[in-house]
């Protein structure tokens, strides 16, 4: 099954490269002598498009199925949905009809990768919830017997409050240098789930990180109900607004006069809700009221909130905002407070970041960038991690 360009679609040299390297494998050589002398961010995008190839409809060659069918072109594989989107651009053709034909294509294979994003997380989280289970009910047994408890925690650390209080970019550092201390290499997805974590729960991930998941599971128990509920509600009250676009997937997710454009850089906004408060008290309800005073506030660019409970209780970005503009930001953190103070959730101080260029150009949220750094500096010590996130070009007005 080989990677095939489309003649609509332009790729960079970066982008043809790795789609010959793609090929290649395709065609039976082995992956291991094709990544081997390769970059690690290089390796990492390759091995993303040879996993993409599989039987999901949106990823076959077109040769392989009808004219009309729908595939995402390969050039995006292995991107998250709302990246495919800004970077798919349409042309506009001299036929208007093929030109909402393309669009409406677009949207369909959109539309089947954000259910398969969401599919995808609502079954990780119902493993998680199945292992805490089984994680709890195998300690009751070892302390019905006399089995001693393992300790738990991160016996490296003198002082919690330490990991709490680092800035992302230190806890980084912290993080990568843990691994190498340990001789552990990251994941890109791991290493995103530590520098997005609450603070107070940062110990959590790198414990569950690094080989012991006890204290994770713990509170997954603890809170089951909760989280399946928070999951349970937010896909059973799905409500319209008048005037905004609901983008179902991986977020409960909404566009309010959202400009659709080329951009080198997005503005964004982070609040996270007290952790005691979010699974029980930020409902539905309170999201859908946020939605309509940003849109009756002039806010323009998207909203979004988590599906999951467990990322809504163990992560700092229970709303997110996407403006079209950096005012829209500020504007539309001012109305998400006004909302919260008057339901009475408390909340953190909000944070400002910024979508930028990542890997080979591709365009990455800030965070996301710097998790691919650690990753890589697990797997190389030779990588000074702080200086290369000193070289990512970050605003001043960016903290995320």
């Amino acid at each position: 099954m080989a990677f095939n360009k489309e003649p609509s679609q332009q790729q960079t040299p970066g982008e043809l490269k790795i789609t010959e390297y793609a090929n290649r494998v395709t065609a039976g050589e082995p992956l291991d002598s094709i990544l081997d002398g390769l970059p690690p961010g290089m390796r990492q995008v390759v091995e993303a498009r040879v996993n993409a190839q599989g039987e999901d409809p949106t990823e076959k060659p077109a040769e392989s199925q009808p004219d009309h069918a729908l595939r995402l072109p390969p050039q995006y594989a292995g991107l998250p949905s709302e990246i495919v989107e800004d970077l798919w651009i349409i042309p506009v053709y001299v036929d208007p009809e093929k030109t909402q034909s393309e669009l409406k294509k677009k949207e369909a294979v959109l539309n089947a990768l954000r259910h398969k994003e969401r599919a995808g997380a609502v079954s990780e989280e119902n493993e998680a919830l199945k292992w805490a289970d089984d994680t709890a009910r195998i300690s009751e047994i070892r302390e019905q017997i006399g089995i001693p408890t393992p300790e738990q925690g991160i016996t490296s650390f003198e002082q919690l409050g330490a990991i709490e209080s680092m800035s992302v970019e230190e806890f980084a550092v912290y993080l990568a240098a843990e691994a190498k201390k340990q001789g552990k290499e990251l994941a890109g997805k791991t290493a995103y789930e530590a520098l997005t974590a609450r603070p107070e729960c940062r110990e959590l991930r790198i414990s569950s990180a690094f080989g012991n998941s006890d204290a994770l599971m713990e509170v997954f128990h603890k809170n089951g109900e909760a989280i399946r509920k928070f999951k349970e509600d937010t896909a059973s009250k799905v409500t319209a607004v008048d005037g905004v676009e609901y983008v179902p997937g991986a977020w409960d997710h909404y566009k309010i006069q959202y400009e659709q454009r080329e951009r080198e850089e997005t503005h964004k906004g982070y609040i996270t809700i007290n952790k005691d408060q979010i699974l029980t008290e930020f409902t539905p309800d309170v999201r859908h009221e946020i939605v309509k005073k940003l849109r009756d506030g002039g806010y323009r660019g998207q909203v979004k909130f988590p599906v999951l409970g467990s990322r809504a209780l163990l992560s700092y970005d229970n709303i997110v905002l996407h403006g079209n503009e950096l005012a829209d930001v500020d504007r539309g953190i001012e109305i998400v407070q006004n909302v919260l103070n008057e339901v009475r959730l408390n909340h953190e101080a909000p944070r400002r970041g910024v979508d930028a260029a990542g890997v080979d150009g591709k365009k990455t949220s800030y965070t996301d960038r710097i998790a691919q750094l650690v990753t890589q500096a697990s797997k190389d010590p030779s990588i000074d991690l702080e200086t290369e996130i000193k070289r990512l070009k970050e605003p001043e007005h960016a903290r995320e």
